[in-house]
């Protein structure tokens, strides 16, 4: 099988580690690699993820992998074909993205490009997935999901419940979270018979555009210990 990663041209700590992954099973693997531009970053309490910008060079590391490199221009139409390395009949199978960047449409059309969203789907889509079910006392999880244009839509292809124990804090529940995710999106070749139209996510569960609130985001630790037996209690459930 052939693997697309869609990162940034620079290092990735995500990107980093699913890359090492894949290097244990026999896929031919492809950097796709985007202009990065650094954005402001919005403070906050409590970090869910690690921080995700590393010092190492991935072109130099890839050349040393043997693992193809390919440089985008940048997200507009013209650039799309680019994702059809080396050719339209020799692209890859599938590509993952390892980036938080909503994927404009031109990029996605003809292609299977899968995302690991923080959150379980259909119910929880949007920002601050994680946090939300912290805060909402819902059950915390991960979903792999073929993108569409739209935020959290597209086909549903596996879901997993992240195990809390009465003993975890918030930040150890958020690690887990990350690194299971990480995890979800590198064995992704295990769910791909679940590509299919049924398992559509629509608008009928409604996206949540809104951050956590930062007073609510400064009692995150608080909220979670005041919630954590609703929360031990999802995960044991089916």
């Amino acid at each position: 099988m052939h693997v697309g990663l869609i990162t940034y041209q620079t290092g990735h700590l995500k990107t980093w580690q699913i890359l090492q992954k894949l290097r244990t099973k026999s896929f031919k693997v492809t950097i796709f690699a985007f202009p990065f531009k650094a954005r402001p970053q919005k403070e906050s309490n409590f970090q869910d993820r690690p921080y995700q910008l590393t010092e190492f060079n991935v072109h130099e590391y890839t050349n040393q992998l043997g693992v193809n490199y390919v440089e985008v221009g940048g997200w507009e139409d013209e650039f799309a074909n680019h994702l059809d390395y080396p050719s339209p009949s020799e692209k890859p199978d599938v590509y993952l993205t390892c980036i938080a960047k909503i994927i404009p449409g031109s990029f996605i059309v003809g292609r299977s490009i899968l995302n690991a969203h923080p959150g379980l789907l259909p119910e929880n889509r949007g920002l601050d997935a994680f946090k939300w079910s912290i805060f909402k006392a819902e059950p915390v999880g991960i979903s792999l999901h073929a993108i569409d244009e739209h935020v959290d839509r597209g086909i549903l292809l596996h879901k997993i419940k992240i195990p809390i124990h009465r003993e975890d804090t918030l930040r150890t529940v958020a690690d887990r979270t990350y690194e299971m995710e990480c995890d979800l999106q590198a064995n992704f070749d295990y769910y791909m018979c679940n590509l299919d139209d049924k398992n559509k996510v629509s608008d009928l569960h409604p996206l949540s555009k809104n951050r956590i609130p930062p007073e609510l985001d400064a009692r995150l630790e608080t909220i979670f210990q005041d919630n954590k037996e609703a929360l031990v209690q999802h995960s044991l459930k089916p």
